[in-house]
């Protein structure tokens, strides 16, 4: 247990190393270095609306206009990163059994099919 706790005040102090001096007295000081991090992100995160509604306008007037594989390789990057933007969300309560996470990802799947199509069009 001992190597535990030293591993986290290393982590700690590495997190806090490297954050702005200028922002130490705004930081919580947490002994549990992903309490720490979390802690950071819930502050500090920027939230990408206006890069998601930039991708979906982009995906929208996509057009052809390309070879077929320039084309589906211009939508595919874009669908790539809206979805690391827009995470399918995980059912944490321990006794689902609905399967929600798959029928989003098979929703998300035919939406990409329509918005190539129509940019194919």
């Amino acid at each position: 247990m001992e190597d535990w706790w030293i591993i986290q005040s290393i982590l700690v102090s590495w997190i806090l190393n490297t954050i702005e001096p200028s922002l130490h007295s705004i930081v919580a000081y947490m002994e549990n270095a992903k309490d720490l991090w979390d802690d950071i992100k819930e502050r500090f995160s920027i939230v990408n609306g206006p890069r998601i509604q930039q991708l979906k306008s982009e995906l929208a007037e996509c057009k052809q206009g390309m070879t077929m594989v320039a084309y589906y390789g211009k939508m595919k990057t874009m669908w790539d990163e809206l979805a690391n933007y827009e995470q399918i969300p995980q059912c944490k309560c321990g006794g689902c059994n609905c399967n929600i996470a798959t029928k989003l990802e098979k929703r998300r799947e035919e939406e990409k099919i329509h918005q190539f199509l129509m940019g194919a069009g």
